[in-house]
Formats: structure tokens, sequence, C-alpha cells
């Protein structure tokens, strides 16, 4: 009896409804066979539940690989608008300070992430496929959340105009695909998610900070 088989036979036929037993069964498929190799239906199968379940949580199976950041992502759009709800409450928000805030708030989400977090990173980082779908699926979550930077920055720094607002939101989105991207694929060594999260955007909120 494999390993899996083991697990499977300790805790019974897996809910249809568990996340986190298509999750598991995902991963162990990716290291087995290879990411591409592997399929929705593969991946339901090994989890033991009809492969209409796969899809009640994923829209693919490159999904799979954000179950841990999904819900800090989800974090951003109120974390703004709370906090330039506060700086407007306190007042006309000076120059610049905008910028320092929403710096503040991404990098405060960002340090919530552990290498547990994205629990495939160090075993899936070589593994053919999986570095392309992350940063196309990546694309796809972080442009999501322009909408809330911008939101924040017309409230928080009015002195910007739309087109720089749009910028200037779409920068520190591809700062921070970068920066997700090289984070994983460095593995052991790689430090702080925020570390490498502020060494990329930097360089724009300088940018925009010195205008």
């Amino acid at each position: 009896m494999t390993e899996h088989e083991e697990r499977v036979a300790r805790r019974g036929r897996p809910s249809a409804s568990s996340r986190e037993t298509l999750e598991e069964a995902a991963l162990e498929l990716f290291l087995e066979q290879g990411y591409e190799q592997t399929s929705a239906s593969d991946i339901a199968r090994r989890a033991g539940v009809a492969r209409s379940s796969f899809f009640n949580y994923f829209t693919a199976k490159a999904d799979v690989l954000w179950v841990g950041l999904d819900p800090l992502l989800a974090e951003v759009p109120p974390r703004l608008e709370a906090a330039a709800t506060e700086l407007v409450a306190r007042g006309a928000p000076k120059r610049e300070e905008g910028l320092a805030t929403l710096r503040k708030v991404l990098l405060e989400i960002a340090d919530t992430v552990q290498p547990e977090t994205v629990r495939w990173a160090g075993s899936l980082r070589s593994v053919a496929g999986t570095s392309a779908d992350l940063a196309a699926t990546g694309t796809k979550r972080a442009l999501a959340q322009q909408a809330a930077l911008m939101d924040f920055l017309a409230r928080a720094e009015p002195g910007l105009g739309w087109l720089q607002r749009t910028v200037c939101a779409g920068s520190i989105i591809s700062a921070t695909i970068a920066a997700t991207v090289f984070w994983i694929e460095e593995g052991p060594t790689r430090g702080s998610f925020s570390r490498v999260v502020d060494e990329a955007s930097a360089p724009i909120f300088r940018a925009y900070s010195a205008e």
C-alpha cells in the first residue's frame, strides 16, 4: 500500500467538499507525474471525488497553486478602503501620505506570508510548467486588485491624475507579481516575502514620491 493509500484508508473516503483534500491530491500528482501531465480529472480521481467537485473550488488546476495566497489577496481591497477612510477622516491627505500608507498596508499583508503559506513552494518550484502558470494566474489575480489600488490613490493621493494612478497601480502590481514568482523560486534562501516585495516595489514608490 502506498503512502497516499494509507492516508486515505485512515481517513476514509474524503468529503466532496474538501478543498484541502483536492489540494493535497494535486500537489502529490504534480510531484509524481509532472504538473503539465496532470489533469483536473486526475486530481479528482486521486482525491476520491467526482470531477465536478474539483470545479466547485478551482476554475483550473493552476488555481491550486494559489490556495494559500488567495485569502491574503482578498484582504487588500477592504484594508485599503479602511486606510483611505481613516486618512480622509483626518483631513485632506498630505502629499505622499497616501503612497506611504499604501506601501505600509501592502507590506503588512506581505509580512503574513510564510513558507508554509505556500506549501508547495519548496518542492514544486523546479517542476516544469509551474512558473509559467503561476505568473499567468498571478497576473489575473493582481489585475483584479488594480481597481482597489486606483480607488485608494484617488482618495489618498488626489494630486495624482488618472493616468498617474493607473500607471502607479499597474507598476506596483507588476512588481508584486515578479516578487512573488522570485520568492517562490528562490526556495530556502529566499528570506521574508515582505522584504522581496519591498525591494521590488521601492523604486516605484520613490519615483512617485519624487514627482
